[in-house]
């Protein structure tokens, strides 16, 4: 069972990374930008969390995946960004 929610968190991770690269893209952020904003908005919520639990160190300094999940979605995000906005190039 543990697994499962291990599993519904990174994807909890990943699609909000994909917002945040999504509003990133749309303020035509270069990609280090786009990276940057996805990885904040996609570790943001889980930090505020452990914070306010007073869990220390938050989540993902114990756990880097986070940050790669991150990470991959900006970037796949950047290159898919016409196919999820639906345009056509």
């Amino acid at each position: 069972m543990q697994n499962v929610f291990t599993w519904f968190a990174y994807a909890g991770t990943a699609v909000f990374a994909v917002s945040g690269a999504m509003v990133g893209l749309r303020k035509s952020m270069d990609v280090v930008g786009v990276c940057f904003v996805a990885t904040l908005t996609g570790v943001g919520g889980g930090t505020l969390r452990d914070l306010l639990l007073g869990a220390s160190p938050v989540g993902w300094v114990l756990q880097p995946t986070d940050i790669g999940i991150c990470l991959t979605c900006a970037v796949l995000a950047s290159v898919f960004n016409n196919w999820l906005i639906g345009r056509r190039a």
